[in-house]
């Protein structure tokens, strides 16, 4: 703002009541002194109006006829999350963020504390701690720095800048090692000094410790209790009126170590079409709304899967057995029943409680190896016939907007829990065939949740940005691809990935797109998904692993008992908000693992060359993954010594300054391994 903005915080905060014209007449009226620059009184009436709608938003201020009211003197309360730039976010649900850059050394991640807001710039409020208010009891990763006195002090691995201190004990030698991480657990209520508690030792050798590091990383849930009070009887309203497919030949396709199985499949072929039948396990039978395993369920949104580990969202007990769809038992189902016909057009489609028994248990490469054969048996011709309606989904999906973007996912090689390699994972038909049956599933129950107007939660993925569009029109004119003018963007992109499909640069592309695109999330609002080309989307399918699939389950249960439904629109956006943060936490985590199973992979390996491509820019530097192992690091701008580079994260590319030379995201490099940093979790390279 032109005049200072702080100064108009101030006045606010220093008044019960004020008005607009109050300020304007103090802040924005033009200079008379004759030595002032020019001043231009719009632009800080203006900056004003900006101001007092933010602090609307935020609710700081109240509207009293011609008058504001200032509610509390600008201060808020909540808890605070530490950003990579060193200040905090005081998460509050705030509409306009605060950030927290005046602290006292004390405060530390998850504090809740009162903070006053202080200033207003780049869309932002800025405060100060005035107080910490409570503190739960949480464990942190840290390092061991000295002794100070009585304590032993150590600084937290993932917030440079905060320490904690532990009573000194006898032995110091544990205590003080410098070759290893210490989970550090942080006193309720102890506020100043910091005091703690060290409650575990994870030496960077030791590999038995990566989960346990991955898991105080990323403030992953503890797994279940071996032992607890769970009721394993289903109501009997549960039981009635159940549709039997035990008659129908079911199989699950899962992989190789897989032991929650939530989804089976079956089919038969009706007078010319096709009847597809998707069984899911029926997760909300045994999981009542409410109930204190719903609560924790809900508390931790998704299961994780770090490496060869799983964190699961539901205990073992129904993970992986009562809902888990295993061979030869009858369950309980959601099953969806969706009729198609000989061209893969959706006729008809039917949600009903159903009870099945799984015939055959078969893993990704079995299924393939049956797609293959020239097998007549039941098994044989159910997989070929599910085998034959994915393909024909999928080409009809993607002349109706999907993109298929050609990505591979990473796998991780172990022996006896130890990691012996990182792979691109194979992508095979029966991938495809169980994806475009789940696909089918969800888009059909969302499609149902819309037109009946119950509200419901929805997988949605807005489309892609204009800016981000004109971004990655202009990066392909590098490569000369040439696309044909069309209105409709998906279309463009879709032909985008055709053109360059086979060719040297085609990973290149992809990434682009994929960078350009929005991330997805969950929401009340059907408003569609951009990167299948689905006007109705959600996630029905996996309520062992998803709580927001078990949520759609009981919305489509109250559709078929016509009875109330079980959330409120508000509620569902509360929770979509939620759930969507315990996603992205579990991704993380579950990155975190792989870049930590990288750092064992290499850290015997400095000064070794490899071949790469750059698979990402980044203020910092460049993003490179190694050819032979999707294994990826960083080249840090600082060993770009023969030229200042400019970052341009728009055109996707670094440029030097001087001579011209540019990196582009996807090109060829050949690299050095400069640098492994287990504790860190970095790895750096040298382009030679």
């Amino acid at each position: 703002m032109s005049r200072s903005s702080k100064k108009i915080i101030e006045y606010i905060s220093s008044r019960k009541n004020f008005t607009r014209s109050e300020l304007i007449k103090a802040f924005a009226a033009p200079q008379r002194k004759k030595s002032a620059k020019k001043y231009d009184s719009n632009r800080a009436v203006a900056s004003i109006d900006t101001l007092l709608y933010a602090l609307l938003q935020n609710e700081f201020i109240v509207k009293e006829k011609s008058a504001y009211a200032v509610k509390t003197g600008l201060l808020a309360t909540g808890p605070v999350r530490k950003t990579g730039s060193g200040n905090f976010i005081l998460e509050s649900g705030s509409v306009v963020d605060v950030i927290i850059a005046d602290y006292p050394a004390s405060v530390i991640d998850s504090d809740t504390v009162s903070v006053k807001i202080t200033d207003f710039r780049k869309n932002a409020f800025f405060a100060k701690v005035i107080r910490v208010v409570s503190r739960e009891e949480k464990t942190f990763l840290a390092k061991y720095v000295k002794i100070s006195g009585e304590y032993f002090v150590y600084e937290l691995a993932d917030f440079p800048g905060t320490f904690a201190n532990v009573k000194k004990e006898r032995d110091a030698s544990q205590f003080t090692r410098k070759d290893a991480l210490y989970a550090v657990s942080f006193r309720r209520g102890a506020l100043s000094p910091p005091v703690c508690d060290i409650t575990g030792v994870m030496p960077y050798d030791d590999e038995s410790c990566d989960l346990q590091r991955i898991s105080i990383k990323y403030g992953l849930p503890e797994n279940y209790p071996e032992t607890f009070d769970f009721d394993e009887n289903v109501a009997a309203s549960e039981l009635e009126n159940r549709k039997d497919y035990r008659n129908e030949f079911t199989v699950t396709i899962d992989g190789a170590d897989a032991k929650d199985f939530d989804d089976a499949l079956s089919i038969r072929e009706e007078d010319g079409n096709i009847r597809l039948f998707v069984h899911i396990a029926d997760v909300s039978a045994y999981v009542i709304k409410g109930g204190w395993l719903d609560t924790e369920a809900e508390k931790r949104g998704t299961s994780c899967y770090p490496g060869n580990s799983v964190i699961p969202m539901l205990p073992e007990i129904l993970s992986n057995d009562l809902c888990s769809l295993r061979q030869g038992l009858e369950r309980l189902t959601l099953s969806a029943e969706l009729l198609y016909g000989p061209s893969g057009t959706l006729l008809d489609a039917g949600f009903h409680r159903g009870l099945i028994v799984v015939d055959k248990r078969l893993t990704y490469e079995s299924a393939e190896r049956y797609i293959a054969s020239k097998s007549s048996s039941a098994l044989g011709k159910a997989l070929k016939g599910l085998n034959s309606l994915a393909g024909l989904l999928s080409e009809k999906r993607l002349t109706e907007g999907k993109l298929d973007l050609n990505l591979s996912d990473e796998v991780i090689i172990y022996e006896e829990d130890r990691v012996v390699d990182i792979k691109y994972a194979e992508r095979l038909r029966s991938h495809r065939l169980v994806e475009e049956c789940m696909l089918s599933a969800n888009q059909a129950a969302a499609k149902l949740l819309r037109e009946s107007s119950v509200p419901g939660l929805f997988r949605v993925h807005e489309k892609i940005g204009i800016d981000e569009l004109e971004s990655l029109l202009r990066f392909i004119k590098i490569y000369g691809v040439k696309l044909k003018k069309t209105r409709k963007v998906s279309a463009l992109i879709q032909e985008l990935l055709e053109l360059v499909r086979g060719m040297g640069y085609e990973r290149v592309i992809n990434l682009a797109v994929l960078k350009s695109m929005n991330q997805a999330f969950y929401g009340n609002d059907p408003v569609g998904h951009f990167g299948l080309g689905f006007a109705d989307y959600t996630h029905f399918t996996s309520p062992i692993r998803r709580y927001p699939d078990l949520i759609v389950h009981r919305c489509l249960k109250s559709l078929m008992d016509a009875s109330l439904p079980p959330y409120s629109s508000e509620q569902l956006a509360l929770k979509g908000a939620k759930t969507s943060e315990l996603e992205r936490t579990a991704q993380k985590a579950e990155r975190g693992m792989v870049k930590l199973k990288s750092c064992r992979l290499l850290k015997d390996k400095i000064d070794s060359e490899f071949d790469a491509y750059i698979s990402g820019i980044h203020r910092h530097g460049l993003f490179v993954t190694l050819k032979e192992s999707p294994v990826e690091g960083m080249v840090p701008m600082r060993f770009l010594t023969d030229d200042y580079y400019l970052v341009k994260e728009s055109e996707f590319a670094v440029i030097g300054k001087r001579f011209g030379k540019r990196f582009s995201l996807g090109d060829n490099v050949r690299l050095r391994l400069a640098l492994v940093d287990i504790e860190r979790l970095r790895i750096d390279f040298e382009i030679i």
